[in-house]
């Protein structure tokens, strides 16, 4: 009941949104990559420092791509909002690198936390990186930083930040703010493992990482158009990417030097399939990484992603036609990047294998060879958690989500179209798809 009249209160101030601009023609917004710059550091106050990434050439450039579709097929309100969010996740890296500067001390710090192999679910986009991650958190020596430590950035005035302990009481603020709206989503009847700090930012069922916000919102992910932002130099030493990279280990310090729960025997687990695009730079920043690859027959993965892109954008759209235009053609792109990358990788590295249908038909069996492979304690007590987590999963999509039904010809794509594909023909070659 919670969820639903949230909903119905989000909708109706998105018509609101919609009426004013219909009487109100020339206060459209126009978006504009220095528009959502300039009012982000007017948010902050200050200008960011002189070697900010938010003053490079790349920033602006990832920042246009992220500005979805062509602006005349967006509802007014989407308009709205696609600017607030991406002048937020600005807000969050500007703060943090003037924390940065000014906090030293915090950022030289190695926590218990980082001295341990990280673990990455990364791979194939649709191949059960989300789930994975959720069942790895049920283990008592895991944990993973979500939106909450986030977010908390935002809370942070770096005006009257005057010591360590200042900070962490804002953001220790900030943190229980987005907590108290997980809860909310808890007694809608959403379950994610208790270790997993989960906000209502996205859909409730998703678990987004700091790095994930990175990386989709900031210089890799495009919504309409080409797919990734090349990882060309900002410099001749350093590729955007890997500064993603080394931007976080900073976010990591800062958060496990100011969380007394980060304690010595955890590991942290890092979620996204872009990780398998940015292996290089991200092994770079973490030498010792644990990696696992997950695998999918692009033939389901493809069609999978494209009707997740479908989802994203029709309630942004003005009309349905406008929701699926390119989509498919868009996850044929994204996936043949990750078969590329997959591919180029093979004997480069070590990385434990998962399989999606390893994963559907026993994902406790799973859990349980990365925890022998990774060195995890695997016990009564862990197999327990994982059971209940799995059971009130197909519970709530028995009764709540329902079945994800799509097809190959929804999105323009087929069989022949799939597998043509240079990148996505070498993947299925050498893994037996």
């Amino acid at each position: 009941m919670i969820l639903w009249l949230s909903a119905l209160l989000f909708r109706l101030r998105l018509w609101i949104f919609d009426l004013f601009n219909l009487f109100f023609p020339s206060h459209r917004l126009a978006l504009s990559a220095q528009t959502i710059l300039d009012r982000a550091i007017e948010a902050v106050g200050r200008e960011p420092p002189p070697n900010s990434i938010t003053r490079s050439p790349k920033w602006i450039e990832g920042l246009e791509r992220l500005i979805p579709f062509d602006s005349g097929a967006l509802r007014y309100s989407s308009r709205l909002l696609v600017e607030k969010s991406l002048v937020d996740a600005t807000i969050r890296v500007i703060k943090m690198e003037i924390l940065t500067i000014e906090f030293p001390k915090i950022f030289a710090l190695s926590p218990p936390l980082l001295k341990r192999p990280i673990i990455v679910s990364g791979g194939m986009a649709r191949s059960a990186t989300t789930i994975l991650q959720y069942l790895l958190c049920c283990y008592d020596d895991t944990l993973a930083f979500t939106l909450p430590q986030s977010k908390a950035v935002s809370h942070v005035d770096v005006a009257r930040c005057k010591d360590g302990d200042t900070l962490k009481a804002m953001m220790t603020k900030g943190v229980a703010r987005e907590i108290k709206s997980m809860k909310i989503l808890k007694k809608a009847g959403y379950m994610l493992p208790d270790r997993i700090y989960n906000a209502s930012e996205t859909s409730p069922a998703s678990c987004v990482s700091l790095l994930d916000k990175y990386l989709h919102r900031i210089s890799f992910a495009t919504l309409d158009g080409i797919l990734i932002a090349d990882s060309s130099s900002l410099n001749e030493n350093a590729s955007f990417s890997r500064l993603a990279y080394q931007r976080y280990l900073n976010d990591l310090k800062l958060f496990a030097n100011l969380y007394s729960d980060s304690s010595s025997h955890q590991r942290l687990v890092l979620k996204t399939s872009f990780h398998s695009i940015f292996t290089d730079d991200l092994v770079d920043v973490f030498p010792d990484a644990c990696l696992i690859r997950c695998l999918r027959d692009p033939v389901d993965a493809v069609p999978s992603l494209a009707s997740f892109f479908y989802e994203t954008r029709r309630w942004l759209c003005r009309s349905d036609s406008e929701a699926r235009r390119g989509v498919g053609d868009f996850a044929l792109r994204a996936q043949s990047v990750r078969c590329r990358e997959t591919v180029r990788q093979e004997g480069k590295r070590r990385f434990f294998d998962v399989r999606f249908s390893d994963i559907v038909r026993d994902p406790i069996s799973v859990c349980q060879s990365i925890a022998g492979a990774f060195g995890l304690k695997h016990d009564v007590a862990v197999e327990e958690r994982l059971r209940a987590f799995l059971d009130k999963q197909a519970q709530l999509k028995k009764t709540k989500w329902g079945k994800n039904v799509y097809s190959l010809e929804e999105y323009g794509l087929t069989v022949e179209k799939i597998r043509q594909d240079t990148h996505i023909k070498e993947f299925c070659d050498l893994f037996g798809y």
